[in-house]
């Protein structure tokens, strides 16, 4: 390893590791795959790309593995995407934001990359809006998606505008009542595998 800055405790851990700084990995090969990232935390044996999880070239992640070097929970370079997996049971969390726009259209497998979202899914989505003071608002939505395009969805919406979900395939589309709107989403993916 020739990264300065760096710590690294167990056998080969941060084996290949050539300009990557500010490391800390522990564990028996932990980051062992890791060359160019710096600035990640991984505790146990991931190896830096196992899982569906490739930090190879990343920075700032934060990975917990278990002894097999399956990343149970990790944070991205930004601290939005939050992902837990405890093998049966997979939280994530990601967010998304939008221009003036009557209505909006977000991918969720491409927003989670590392979940199985194509069935069997639930998204909790917190949704703020607002054109002006005076017709801003904000939802709150439950989606369910039990097939390869059928989705279930329940609303509730507060203040001037009325967000309304729909699904086709693994797309979520969010339309807004009074028009076009700046926004936000908080999305929260619960999948049972």
């Amino acid at each position: 390893a020739t990264g300065t800055g760096s710590t690294f405790v167990g056998y080969w851990a941060g084996r290949y590791v050539t300009s990557g700084v500010s490391n800390t990995f522990i564990g028996d090969a932990s980051g062992y795959a890791v060359t160019t990232g710096s600035k990640n935390t991984i505790i146990g044996k991931f190896s830096g790309n196992q899982g569906g999880l490739d930090i190879r070239t990343a920075n700032n992640y934060i990975v917990l593995s278990d002894g097999d070097g399956n990343p149970r929970a990790f944070w991205n370079g930004t601290a939005q995407n939050r992902q837990i997996n405890d093998g049966q049971i997979r939280y994530a969390e990601q967010t998304f934001d939008w221009g003036n726009v009557s209505s909006v259209s977000q991918n969720m497998e491409s927003l989670f990359p590392n979940l199985p979202t194509s069935v069997n899914s639930t998204f909790v989505i917190q949704v703020v809006t607002g054109q002006s003071a005076s017709t801003s608002g904000g939802a709150q939505i439950i989606a369910h998606k039990t097939g390869t395009n059928t989705w279930n969805f329940n609303t509730t919406s507060l203040g001037g505008v009325t967000t309304t979900p729909s699904g086709s395939g693994a797309t979520l589309t969010l339309s807004f009542s009074i028009g076009a709107q700046y926004g936000y989403a908080m999305v929260r993916a619960l999948v049972v595998t």
